[in-house]
């Protein structure tokens, strides 16, 4: 009886941590409130890990789980990118190609391209076969 006791007593701790970890944070520094999930990504690029980094990225260019803002998610992308992370060169080159957040420049997103590409990214070699079809002279 005792150990049911101590096992239902250990459930409602947890389903009370669980609960208060769902919760959303407002960020002091960024101003914006926060999913649990987007504060943990966010502490985790600030802390040097570039796929999260890029993910945050990600998140802000699709408003998924924040408010859609092309700065933001270029900031984070070119976060990334400094740490490493290859999805991110390419992240950046899109938004250039795309002019989405920035001025539409067809030399920029190569250029970020060129840099995915040579580190293996394989979506960055189309995309610069496609700049390639599409406008010769960007190169």
């Amino acid at each position: 009886m005792r150990l049911l006791a101590l096992m239902l007593a250990g459930l409602l701790l947890t389903s009370a941590a669980w609960a208060e970890r769902r919760k959303p944070i407002v960020s002091e520094e960024r101003g914006i409130l926060l999913s649990p999930g987007m504060a943990e990504l966010m502490e985790q690029a600030d802390t040097g890990d570039a796929d999260a980094a890029n993910i945050v990225g990600v998140q802000y260019e699709m408003a998924l789980s924040v408010v859609e803002n092309y700065g933001e998610a270029m900031k984070w992308y070119r976060k990334a990118a400094q740490l490493g992370s290859i999805a991110a060169l390419f992240n950046i080159g899109s938004l250039y190609e795309g002019g989405i957040g920035v001025p539409r420049d067809m030399v920029e997103a190569r250029r970020w391209y060129e840099q995915a590409a040579a580190k293996g990214y394989s979506a960055a070699e189309i995309h610069i076969k496609h700049l390639d079809e599409s406008a010769p002279a960007v190169k």
